[in-house]
């Protein structure tokens, strides 16, 4: 296993040498614990899963999750015991027949990472199950069937009903152990969490200094808006965790403009960095939705109004032809290009984040891509927010245009977007997203 990694965070633990996945091996194998390890770029670019019979104190201090180079691009090594992933059974029977991992035991691990252990649909969810239909020489359902005769064939008892998708369609096949608790505790944590952020988002409605009365107030005071325009009340367009939008019509021209941002997260403060970034990096700006004027306390942040709908809306109503799907492919690898080089992960690249532009007769002339609220520069986490509030961006902001459940990469986002529109999956700006996968990318879990 060919590999050239370093990781000085391990320096502590590990002493001071070059941390590679091999050298990760020799410690277990030092300490004669079993193991089995899924690394291939094509299933997941990013990770490298480790199952392991346990894990050695050598590691154990650091944590189950750290990153190391290979070959340029920043990977992460999960260490995860079989109890943990779930497949405690599995390992016994393999233990006790002198634990020979076949090519299909292999398959069915990486399956049981794609319907098990990934959190609602996902890049990597799909991937697995796209390379799987490929290898296997089976559609969707036969891929599902091979994943089910093999727990059947092996008397496998799956302990994690993490997807909602893995339970509805294949839980009800297959044998479970403690999957009515393990799904109770994740409903328990989805409220808790669910709730923590509608107390700390949403008070307008009762908090008369957030309405949108008070706020329009503001903004006329403040010059950004004329007390005599046609009408200088705001309409709320959208609320949600980075802010309200509001449409204003003045006169004969109109203005989004997104503040009123009554929790602490402060993405408002934070889409202004990346706005201003962008702006004075000196790259093409012509696929972005760009600030006009912005509160110097970061309250309110002002742009021109854009005529046309989204991309989700846009899908809804119209089939995009081939030259629409260029141009969506163009222009997804051009923002990508420009995020890269001005070092930010927009974190939340999705279809509702970006407007199409057409012409009279409804051909797309372009796209552009919109809020920046949730986004990363150089690394830093957005919001100032703590972990907790990082796996909520991770989880439900990036929702399932993520790359899995601790990471949000811009280009499986970009991928899954250009896929769905009905970009062909080898095409070229297809195989361009692709090699872009695990580049940059954005995890609260590692740095």
């Amino acid at each position: 296993m060919k590999r050239i990694g370093t990781d000085p965070a391990l320096s502590s633990c590990l002493g001071e040498k070059v941390v590679t996945i091999k050298e990760v091996v020799k410690i277990l194998e030092e300490n004669s614990i079993d193991y089995v390890i899924l690394d291939d770029p094509e299933f997941d670019p990013i990770e490298v899963l480790f199952f392991l019979e346990n894990v050695p104190e050598t590691l154990k201090n650091y944590g189950n999750r750290f990153t190391f180079i290979d070959e340029g691009r920043k990977r992460v090594i999960v260490l995860q015991t079989f109890k943990e992933a779930g497949l405690a059974e599995w390992y016994r029977k393999k233990k006790k027949s002198g634990f020979d991992v076949s090519s299909e035991d292999v398959a069915f691990l990486w399956l049981n990472t794609a319907y098990c252990l990934s959190n609602r649909a996902s890049w990597l969810r799909e991937n697995i199950i796209a390379r799987y239909m490929k290898r296997l020489m089976k559609d969707e359902k036969g891929v599902e069937d091979f994943f089910v005769d093999y727990t059947l064939k092996n008397n496998v008892k799956i302990s994690h009903a993490n997807n909602t998708i893995y339970s509805r369609k294949i839980g009800k096949r297959i044998t479970f152990s403690g999957k009515a608790r393990i799904k109770l505790s994740k409903k328990m944590s989805l409220l808790r969490m669910r709730t923590y952020f509608r107390i700390k988002f949403f008070r307008i409605g009762k908090d008369k200094k957030h309405s949108c009365e008070a706020f329009t107030d503001r903004l006329i005071r403040e010059n950004v808006i004329s007390a005599g325009s046609h009408d200088s009340k705001g309409r709320l367009l959208n609320s949600n965790s980075g802010g309200n939008i509001y449409i204003f019509n003045e006169g004969n021209k109109k203005s989004f403009i997104k503040g009123n941002e009554p929790g602490p997260v402060k993405a408002i403060k934070n889409e202004i960095s990346v706005q201003k970034r962008i702006i004075e990096s000196g790259e093409d700006k012509d696929c972005f939705v760009l600030m006009e004027r912005y509160a110097d306390d970061h309250s309110w942040v002002k742009y021109p109004y854009v005529p046309y709908e989204t991309l989700d809306d846009h899908l809804k109503k119209h089939r995009l032809d081939r030259d629409s799907i260029r141009l969506l492919g163009e222009f997804l690898c051009k923002i990508l290009d420009v995020l890269y080089r001005t070092n930010i992960v927009h974190n939340d690249l999705r279809d509702t984040n970006i407007m199409v532009v057409t012409d009279q007769s409804g051909r797309v002339e372009k796209y552009l891509l919109i809020d920046f609220g949730a986004a990363s520069i150089d690394g830093k986490p957005p919001w100032e927010s703590d972990t907790y509030e990082g796996r909520y961006l991770i989880r439900n902001v990036c929702g399932d245009y993520r790359y899995n459940e601790f990471i949000s990469d811009d280009a499986a986002s970009a991928m899954l977007i250009y896929s769905e529109a009905g970009g062909m999956p080898d095409d070229e700006a297809a195989r361009i997203l692709r090699s872009k996968i695990g580049r940059v990318y954005f995890s609260y879990i590692v740095n």
